[in-house]
């Protein structure tokens, strides 16, 4: 599916993708962190898709029309869901990759996880999506 993205965003939008991609394996690796385990995929596909009005080029909305995937993930993306443990963990890995300490602090508390848990998602992503180049 990210071979799809990059060919779809064209070589401008690599490190797009590249974002996208870490997010989705963050994602994945917190759902298991707090309980949500078994919607993994779901998780991940949030994080493809968390980029994907540039990638194509037109606004979240109109993208997420044409979409198949969960309402969950369309009402996350779309701003219109902001609490609940997917949305929590989506707002923590956006703030982690931002540096908002203050917040990131807030939303480990609301999951009931730790900074190591979050650090070690993301740093998993990137070796991760470094690894799923080419």
């Amino acid at each position: 599916f990210i071979t799809v993205l990059r060919k779809v965003g064209g070589n401008n939008k690599d490190s797009i993708v590249n974002i996208s991609a870490q997010r989705a394996k963050a994602l994945e690796i917190i759902s298991q962190k707090v309980g949500n385990g078994q919607r993994k995929m779901e998780y991940f596909t949030l994080g493809i898709m968390s980029m994907i009005d540039v990638i194509v080029g037109c606004p979240m909305e109109l993208a997420l029309n044409e979409l198949n995937v969960s309402n969950d993930i369309k009402s996350v993306l779309s701003g219109k869901n902001i609490d609940g443990k997917m949305a929590e963990c989506y707002k923590l890995v956006l703030s982690y990759e931002k540096g908002e300490w203050n917040d990131i602090s807030i939303i480990l508390d609301k999951l009931l996880i730790k900074m190591d848990d979050i650090a070690d998602a993301y740093f998993k992503a990137i070796l991760w999506s470094n690894n799923s180049d080419g």
